[in-house]
């Protein structure tokens, strides 16, 4: 049964307002998985717990902790997901907007083969800021609303907000949740 996709949108939306105003008042982002069970009922949310935040910053953990996840979305045969966390975000340089719009085969070629925002930035294709990140994904396709800031002066300053809509055969990454996954 698909899920539609005003409903996905909205949800993602409500997801990015509910991590924006908890880094506002708390300086912090809660790691938040939900996902929808096959009769697309209620999305049922777990928060990854305070103490377990570490997780996050610990590349094989994270990665055990995304291939959990995407065991239970298999288990309950899931028909959507949502993922919000804090990450750093790659921002796209002019060079990365430019290869896009000249040679748009050649920048689906490096995202399959840069790993990393180390490499993106080495190849001059990003610039790293933090954002909050809200994924949604459905087995056809996923929705990314990235949210840039910057901490000063104990306030939070909004930047650029990001969003990228794919089809889940393009999206890559320790984050997918549907499909067939290339390891980082």
């Amino acid at each position: 049964m698909k899920i539609e996709a005003e409903r996905l949108k909205t949800t993602a939306e409500l997801a990015l307002a509910n991590a924006r105003r908890q880094l506002e008042t708390t300086g912090q982002v809660t790691v938040v998985f939900g996902l929808l069970p096959c009769d697309n009922s209620d999305f049922a949310w777990l928060e990854l717990p305070e103490r377990l935040a570490p997780v996050m910053n610990d590349h094989s953990a994270k990665t055990l902790l995304f291939h959990y996840m995407r065991a239970v979305v298999n288990a309950v045969r899931a028909t959507a997901t949502v993922l919000v966390t804090d990450s750093w975000a790659g921002i796209p340089t002019e060079k990365h907007k430019q290869l896009a719009e000249e040679n748009p085969e050649e920048l689906e070629r490096l995202a399959k083969t840069l790993v990393g925002m180390d490499a993106w930035e080495a190849a001059g294709l990003a610039t790293r800021a933090e954002a909050i990140c809200v994924t949604v994904q459905t087995p056809e396709s996923a929705l990314m609303l990235q949210q840039v800031y910057e901490r000063s002066d104990q306030q939070i300053l909004w930047g650029e907000r990001i969003e990228q809509v794919m089809p889940q055969a393009t999206f890559f990454g320790k984050t997918k949740m549907f499909g067939e996954t290339v390891s980082e």
